[in-house]
């Protein structure tokens, strides 16, 4: 039946026209996929250097964090040293003062004419 309108040859050269035609449109489409790929591997790549970037910052903030920790035992050192300072400063502060007020108790009871 198709004899009847086309001719054998028009029919190979339609076929080979269309053939061509979606070649170029596989072409289009490897090229569209390429660049695809392209963009999703650029993608991958920036996460991975993000990601990266979020390990040596963790790292660098962990790093400060034991700095950090280090000066604070540092002070509470500090602190205890002068609290131990503080102590023996005083005790005798508060042994000679108590040691006046019940010398001046005895004096007034023991000594009062």
């Amino acid at each position: 039946m198709a004899d009847e309108f086309v001719r054998t040859e028009q029919f190979g050269e339609f076929v080979r026209r269309m053939e061509e035609r979606f070649d170029h449109v596989y072409e289009r489409f490897d090229h569209v996929n390429e660049l695809a790929d392209q963009r999703f591997d650029s993608m991958n790549q920036r996460f991975l250097d993000l990601e990266k970037r979020m390990e040596q910052l963790s790292v660098s903030v962990d790093q400060r964090f034991e700095q950090v920790d280090k000066r604070l035992d540092d002070v509470q050192a500090e602190i205890r040293s002068l609290r131990t300072i503080m102590f023996t400063l005083y005790v005798p502060i508060v042994v000679a003062v108590a040691g006046a007020i019940v010398g001046g108790a005895a004096k007034f009871l023991f000594f009062n004419n």
